[in-house]
């Protein structure tokens, strides 16, 4: 009686059986003591998926792994870190600037105006997953964050906000992946910061190559 009946459906005169959602899948998990979970004092990995170029299948990889992770049993949070085109909200059916405005993404956080992050948390179809999603304003923290810091409203330096705000919400998840913009402003310099791994989407073409090399380069630069 503990684990979940599947669910059934009428071919013809026979009640044939369809198969299990993941709620009951991870319902089963549980109750065999099987489903994965992060250690209690063990803070989750954050994972930063960037990279210098547009179209090297970012988005793609940030968005496919979050979900594999969510089909796999694992609490997972995805971050629009500062993508302004929000197409990993999307994906999720979260369209930027007709669901989501610049009070939903992490612009206030960046800003000093919250002190957490709860507020962008927003469910999604895939069991397990959460998104904080992103819209057109969040291009503002390439111009407005570093003015934020020279008037002392931040509670940390710039380049480490994501992964303060991280921090605010990291206890209900056992993993985080971050989505970044292609470039290596202020923003994306947060999501490389708040990364515990970072995965760098390069197909093998030429340009997708010397511009992963030019953006380990300017990396180098930058952390030194």
């Amino acid at each position: 009686g503990r684990l979940p009946h599947p669910d059934m459906e009428i071919r013809g005169r026979v009640e044939q059986r369809v198969g299990y959602t993941i709620e009951q899948i991870n319902h089963m998990r549980d109750v065999f003591g099987t489903r994965l979970r992060r250690a209690e004092d063990v803070f989750p990995p954050v994972i930063g998926v960037a990279a210098h170029k547009g179209g090297v299948y970012k988005t793609s990889v940030s968005v496919h792994l979050a979900q594999d992770l969510a089909l796999k049993g694992l609490r997972v949070l995805l971050v629009e870190g500062n993508d302004p085109q929000g197409t990993a909200s999307m994906y999720h059916g979260w369209v930027p600037d007709l669901h989501i405005h610049a009070e939903d993404t992490l612009l206030p956080f960046y800003l000093g105006e919250k002190d957490d992050v709860t507020y962008a948390i927003k469910p999604t179809c895939w069991p397990g997953l959460d998104i904080i999603p992103s819209c057109l304003a969040l291009h503002r923290i390439e111009t407005e964050l570093m003015g934020k810091f020279d008037e002392g409203k931040l509670p940390t330096d710039p380049h480490l906000m994501l992964r303060l705000a991280i921090e605010t919400v990291a206890h209900d998840y056992d993993v985080i992946v971050i989505d970044s913009a292609p470039n290596l402003g202020i923003g994306t310099i947060n999501v490389v910061c708040a990364a515990d791994v970072l995965i760098v989407p390069t197909p093998a073409e030429l340009f997708d190559y010397t511009s992963a090399l030019q953006f380990f380069d300017m990396l180098r630069d930058l952390l030194k």
